[in-house]
């Protein structure tokens, strides 16, 4: 495995620093900060579904696991 550190077993300081980020990202999230942003990342996720479906001729993913469970998570 390239992220980890042969001699110590520790995450190196690149991987480290994303993991971090993404870390910090959730907390942010878990407070209710960044909503506008979360909402655009699941506006975009639908969008690429949309179109991954129309390209590969599938059926609606999300919108049927959003009918089925009744909402967004947000």
């Amino acid at each position: 495995m390239e992220n980890v550190c042969a001699l110590s077993g520790c995450l190196c300081s690149r991987s480290r620093g994303r993991i971090d980020r993404l870390i910090v990202f959730y907390l942010d999230i878990a407070r209710g900060e960044k909503t506008q942003r979360t909402q655009h990342l699941l506006e975009a996720l639908a969008q690429l579904s949309e179109f991954l479906d129309a390209c590969v001729g599938g059926g609606k993913s999300i919108e049927s696991r959003v009918q089925a469970e009744g909402s967004l998570p947000l």
